[in-house]
C-alpha cells in the first residue's frame, strides 16, 4: 500500500463539504491538495464515481477498511473532503476542520499508522 497521509472528513451535505473546503483554502491550505468526493458529484467538470473515489483513496495511502467505511457514507449521500500531503499539512488541515463540525474526522498519516503498528 502506498504511503501517504491525509485528513477525511465526512459532511452531510454537499454546502458543508464545499464550505469547509473554502475554510482550509482561505487558511492557507493548498486546494491542489483538497478533494470533495460524493455520488454524482462533478469537481471541475471531471465526474467522481465511487470506483474512481476508491482507487484515489487508495492510490493516497488509505486502507481498504476504510476506503469501505468512506464507499458506505457515499453511498449514503454524505460527501467526504479529503486533505492530503506533507504529515504537517495534513495535521494542520485536520485541526482546522474539527472545527467544520464534520459527521466523522479521520486522520490518516503513514507516520503515526506506523508507530502504532509497532506500539
Amino acid at each position: 500500500m502506498p504511503n501517504g497521509n491525509s485528513a477525511v472528513a465526512v459532511f452531510a451535505t454537499h454546502s458543508d463539504a464545499e464550505r469547509a473546503r473554502r475554510e482550509l483554502e482561505h487558511r492557507g491550505i493548498d486546494s491542489e491538495t483538497l478533494s470533495v468526493i460524493g455520488k454524482c458529484y462533478h469537481n471541475d467538470e471531471r465526474p467522481v464515481d465511487l470506483h474512481a473515489g476508491g482507487a484515489g483513496l487508495y492510490n493516497i495511502g488509505i486502507s481498504p477498511k476504510s476506503i469501505m467505511m468512506y464507499e458506505a457514507a457515499i453511498k449514503a449521500d454524505r460527501f467526504l473532503l479529503v486533505a492530503h500531503g506533507a504529515a504537517v499539512e495534513v495535521v494542520r488541515a485536520s485541526d482546522i476542520l474539527e472545527g467544520s463540525q464534520p459527521l466523522v474526522l479521520t486522520l490518516h498519516a503513514a507516520e503515526f499508522e506506523a508507530a502504532e503498528a509497532v506500539a
